[in-house]
């Protein structure tokens, strides 16, 4: 009985299950994200906002709902500009850091929201003074 479990709880470890197999394949299967529009809008507004606040050259990402975002100098790691601006206009964004050492100057901004959440958020950030240029912090 003992074999048995441990061929069991090795296979069920080490392999993708069934289930998430047949899910994978139906995905696969499908035409493009039907909601890739709404995606491609909000990224293009949170990039034309971000742009009016110093991030300048800032691209439509290839695929996904993020935006990586340089941090201002004013800051030390992604964990710090992001208290700051929880802090200072409750606007939450992912640090970096949270995502391995090379994302440490780096924010991660998600396009989950509507639009309107989005650009609330960014004149929270303009009207706060956050901007890429901004000025040695309060």
């Amino acid at each position: 009985i003992i074999d048995s479990l441990r061929k069991y709880n090795g296979a069920s470890l080490t392999m993708v299950p069934t289930l998430v197999q047949y899910a994978g394949i139906a995905a696969l299967s499908h035409p493009p994200f039907k909601n890739e529009k709404i995606i491609k809008d909000r990224l293009n507004l949170a990039i034309t906002e971000l742009n009016k606040l110093g991030w300048e050259g800032l691209h439509l990402p290839s695929y996904g709902y993020n935006i990586w975002l340089p941090i201002p100098d004013t800051f030390s790691c992604g964990k710090e500009f992001s208290d700051y601006s929880l802090r200072k206009c409750c606007v939450g964004v992912c640090p970096g850091e949270a995502f391995g050492r090379g994302g440490g100057k780096f924010v991660r901004l998600t396009m989950m929201n509507d639009e309107a959440q989005i650009q609330e958020a960014l004149l929270r950030w303009k009207f706060s003074g956050i901007n890429q240029n901004m000025p040695k912090k309060i």
